[in-house]
């Protein structure tokens, strides 16, 4: 709400021209605006403006009660997170790709990190928001399903999947300089405040090994073609599903591995040999157990906190289309601190279990509450057609009116309401059933 008004004042300005549909927003204005964005990705429609359809299977009445059509599409148009007059031009030594939603990423870096003290098993994993429109820092990841977009880097509690930590890629750092070292840096900065950490990531034996000198102990995939990795575990000739071959090395174990193909790990953490075992299933559908090392068990137990939080967070996807890409970074955050607000309730022993769709229903009705920004309400109550009835007057036997006699006034009528079932005046139908 901060930045919305003076950004809609800027736009105008830039424009010479007044938009008489805009008005200033408010707290309560942005509140509601985020209240239907949550209901959005519960209620899925074609197209956000079908929230405001005439059409009775198409709308929805409570966001039309709320907001206007043309109020909401302002908000959204003008919704604005900085300064933007601010802002540093490209060459600029303090020039900063972020600038347009700095202030909410530092919030909520902060506010992340303060309520939350992760568990023993954590995370590390980059995830994509998509985004097709032109941008300096869009990524190309084609593994991922969005495959283009922008790339965020996360680190999630491998228990609760709450997201303590994230930074948003915006390309090689120093004017185009290479950066060396991208995975070695993200995670050694994530993982400073950990005293263990198991992460999905491909690896190196420097990094394993600098995470073990600052006391932190990590499990990894990696390949076999990374600087120092053991020669004699890369060369290791594997022939059976199971077999696997492991060596040590200044406290880090390397481990080669046979599942379907060659799977390398580095673990600091685990032991280099033991009777695990992990289940496959066969081409006729039974399981079976085959042999792995101790690494494998924990990395497929705990690899999978940011997955699961991006699951979480697609659960209730809110729709987002927009030429503006800090638009989509930001109902992005918002949705990850939706999430990691659900997380936290449901830790509470004070607060029973719920669903997300149940909290997220509360969240909304917190952020709406009473509040409403149309001009007018609709003048008549939608005519409800119950068993062929409908509540509309119809002809009665004569009895008293049960709306003046709440009143206390001793009224007599022929006219009723054939679904109610009750004896009204004509002038009573309307606040009778309003009340």
């Amino acid at each position: 709400m901060v930045e919305t008004n003076p950004n809609a004042e800027q736009k105008q300005a830039a424009a010479n021209k007044v938009d008489k549909d805009w008005q200033l927003a408010n707290n309560n204005d942005i509140r509601s605006y985020l209240g239907i964005r949550l209901l959005q990705g519960i209620k899925v429609l074609p197209s956000e403006r079908d929230c405001w359809s005439t059409n009775s299977f198409l709308g929805v009445k409570q966001v039309q009660d709320i907001m206007s059509r043309t109020r909401y599409l302002k908000i959204n148009q003008y919704l604005h997170f900085n300064d933007s007059s601010k802002a540093k031009p490209r060459g600029h030594a303090e020039h900063n790709k972020l600038f347009h939603i700095r202030p909410l990423i530092n919030k909520l870096t902060e506010t992340f990190a303060e309520a939350y003290a992760p568990n023993r098993e954590n995370a590390i994993d980059e995830g994509l928001i998509k985004f097709k429109g032109r941008l300096a820092f869009k990524q190309y990841m084609p593994l991922k399903p969005a495959k283009r977009g922008i790339k965020v880097w996360l680190r999630a509690d491998s228990t609760t999947h709450y997201v303590s930590v994230f930074e948003v890629y915006t390309g090689r750092p120093n004017q185009g300089e290479p950066e060396l070292g991208l995975g070695a840096r993200i995670v050694t900065d994530f993982s400073r405040d950990l005293m263990d950490c198991n992460y999905q990531l491909f690896s190196s034996f420097a990094l394993m090994k600098k995470l073990k000198q600052d006391g932190i102990y990590a499990t990894a995939t990696t390949q076999k073609n990374r600087k120092e990795f053991l020669t004699e575990v890369k060369n290791a000739k594997l022939q059976n599903r199971g077999d696997s071959f492991s060596m040590q090395r200044d406290g880090i174990t390397a481990c080669a591995w046979k599942d379907k193909k060659m799977v390398y790990f580095l673990t600091s953490g685990c032991q280099p040999s033991g009777d695990d075992t992990v289940q496959r299933r066969k081409k006729n559908g039974t399981l079976e157990n085959i042999s792995a090392p101790p690494c494998v068990g924990e990395y497929n137990k705990y690899m999978g906190g940011v997955d699961y939080a991006d699951q979480k967070r697609n659960d209730y996807r809110i729709p987002v289309k927009s030429r503006r890409w800090y638009h989509y970074l930001a109902f992005f955050l918002f949705e990850t601190a939706v999430v990691n607000a659900f997380i936290l309730r449901n830790l509470n022993p004070n607060h029973r279990k719920i669903t997300q769709k149940q909290f997220r229903l509360e969240l909304i009705e917190k952020l709406i509450g009473a509040h409403c920004t149309r001009k007018r309400r609709r003048s008549q109550l939608a005519i409800q057609v119950v068993n062929g009835k409908s509540h509309f007057p119809v002809k009665v036997e004569i009895n008293r009116c049960v709306h003046c006699a709440s009143k206390g006034q001793r009224k007599r009528s022929t006219w009723g309401c054939a679904v109610c079932n009750v004896t009204l005046c004509v002038g009573c139908f309307d606040p009778f059933h309003r009340s």
